[in-house]
């Protein structure tokens, strides 16, 4: 047993829960959302007349943030 050392596993680093968020931020699919989002804003400042593509903009950051 000493030549090998003991039958036992090792204890696995715990991930920070900022790294974690960031990586859950930054998936595929939350990108995309992301992605809509700032679209919509540029859309806004293009036509500040028109509120629907800042209500959007806000929705879509609002649901990546929370399923984050």
């Amino acid at each position: 047993m000493e030549i090998i050392g003991e039958n036992t596993l090792t204890e696995k680093k715990a991930m920070p829960w900022y790294v974690a968020f960031i990586k859950e931020m930054t998936g595929f699919f939350s990108l995309l959302l992301w992605g809509a989002a700032v679209l919509c804003f540029i859309g806004y400042a293009l036509d500040t007349s028109d509120f629907s593509n800042l209500y959007l903009g806000i929705v879509l950051a609002v649901v990546v943030f929370v399923t984050g």
